[in-house]
């Protein structure tokens, strides 16, 4: 008795586990089943469910069958969700605001239901993407004899991907090119002393763009001589290389100042050590010649030539302190700062 009573105890605990098994096992068909068929979308604004629009107001539609009563209907960012907007009476239209769609993939869901019960649920996709391509670069790889270029084009686009390029060439008609033939290359033939604007143009599949340029000049129509120029970008390659080469300018003519005021003020000491230098062998040649000239002096009597001579001596030792003493003041003068 008590192994029965056990029994049924644990029958009663495992029958609500075995009915949770029994309807997961259930499919969408054998759950509506009798209820209305999924409906089949439509859309005047967003026809092809596997095309990437840009954001804006989307309108949809489907027939009604005249045995439905109400419908559902919601917007998810992710696929196999049942709607839980209802609308009664049922509505063969719907319309959404950019601002109810998201980024990326987005799923429109409908159901109908009739007299008895719900049906089938109807899904359709709306791909929205309203972010441009990375700016285009653009890479002229190579020239040839006649004034020609190999022009390739890179972009990335990260939600739809990139749909082609436009290329516009100074004065010529725009040119599509689809992306695996900007990656190989295009050839353009340049103008003989002409500059050229180089436009182009990266598109999505949804149609956003980024726009990037080019300005292209031949010196001469060797390979090694034609020269290209970014310009009217954010980030100029002439202007970034301008201030470059100004910095290394400004660099240098201050290394030169200073290297100048170093060199100036080591001549500057320099002359001050010749000056005392000259100042006391002066110094010391006068006070030889004076002592040779009262040597002579003490004589009781000079002859005419010896006297002539001591008074030479005296006027060519003034002149010559004289002299010297101006020659360093020049000089420290020209050295000043």
């Amino acid at each position: 008795m008590r192994a029965l009573l056990s029994f049924g105890f644990a029958s009663l605990l495992l029958s609500p586990f075995f009915a949770l098994a029994q309807i997961a096992e259930i499919t969408p068909e054998e759950l509506y089943a009798g209820g209305p068929e999924a409906p089949t979308i439509l859309s005047s604004t967003h026809p092809d469910p596997d095309r990437w629009y840009k954001s804006g107001p989307v309108e949809f539609s489907w027939d009604l069958p005249s045995d439905i009563t109400a419908i559902a209907a919601d917007i998810f960012i992710s696929s196999g969700r049942e709607p839980m907007q209802p609308y009664r009476p049922a509505v063969d239209t719907l319309s959404f605001t950019a601002e109810d769609l998201s980024e990326g993939i987005n799923y429109l869901v409908v159901q109908f239901r009739n007299f008895d019960k719900w049906g089938m649920i109807a899904e359709r996709t709306i791909k929205i993407d309203d972010t441009a391509p990375s700016v285009p670069v653009i890479d002229v790889s190579q020239f040839d004899k006649e004034g020609g270029m190999l022009v390739k084009l890179t972009a990335s686009d990260q939600l739809s991907g990139l749909s082609h390029f436009e290329l516009a060439f100074g004065d010529r008609q725009s040119k599509r090119l689809d992306v695996a033939e900007a990656s190989r290359g295009h050839l353009l033939t340049l103008t003989p002393g002409q500059s050229s604007r180089l436009q182009v143009t990266a598109y999505d599949q949804a149609g956003n763009s980024s726009e990037a340029s080019l300005i292209v000049w031949p010196t001469s129509y060797n390979a090694s001589s034609i020269a290209a120029t970014m310009a009217d970008e954010p980030a100029s390659f002439l202007v970034t290389l301008l201030t470059f080469l100004l910095t290394l300018m400004f660099g240098y003519l201050i290394y030169e100042r200073l290297r100048y005021a170093r060199a100036l003020a080591a001549l500057r000491k320099e002359t001050a050590d010749v000056h005392n230098q000259m100042i006391r062998i002066f110094t010391a040649l006068r006070e030889e010649i004076y002592d040779q000239i009262r040597g002579i002096s003490k004589k009781s009597r000079l002859s005419k030539g010896e006297k002539q001579a001591v008074d030479g001596l005296n006027q060519a030792l003034a002149v010559s302190e004289s002299l010297l003493e101006k020659e360093v003041k020049d000089v420290k003068k020209l050295l000043a700062p």
